[in-house]
Formats: C-alpha cells, structure tokens, sequence
C-alpha cells in the first residue's frame, strides 16, 4: 500500500493526517501533524474567550436517545430497567 496523506488548511491551523503501510514489521503507520500559527497558546486564549459549549444538553439528548433505544427490551424484561436511570434522576 503506497503513502497516503490528506491537509486540511484552517484560518490559523494546519492538520495533515498521514498512512503508511511498514511491511517489515507487519504494521500500519498513521500520523497527525498539527501546525498552529500563531501558536497553541493565542487558540487557547481565543477559546477560553468564547462562550462553552453546552456539553451537559448533548449528552442528555444522547441518554435519552438510548433509554428510547432500549425500550422495547425494557417492556420484556422489566428487570433490565434498573441498568438505566430513570428519567427524573438523570443529571
């Protein structure tokens, strides 16, 4: 298998994403290369400026999609039900 590389070019980023194949040990390669201009530290301060990302709301909707999920296995064996919280507890 011959190299392959992908670059993708941010405002202030570049990422570059390579593969290889080693066939002398049996082993495939795969590196990523993060170039920051002006520096990791002016991103981070950029970040620390702009509002947080509402993490708590994604991972409630995922936990209710996967309570839904379970559901019709729930209804056959009610027992199963304690592996879940319950929807007035979960945080």
């Amino acid at each position: 298998m011959p190299e392959a590389s992908i670059t993708a070019h941010l405002p202030t980023m570049d990422i570059e994403l390579m593969r290889r194949h080693m066939p002398e040990q049996n082993a495939e390669l795969i590196s990523v290369l993060i170039r920051a201009t002006p520096g990791f530290a002016a991103m981070e301060h950029w970040l620390a400026q702009s509002p947080p990302l509402p993490f708590d709301e994604v991972f409630q909707w995922w936990a209710d999609m996967v309570r839904a999920a379970w559901q019709p296995w729930l209804a056959l064996n009610p027992a199963l039900a304690l592996l879940l919280p319950h929807p007035e507890t979960a945080t």
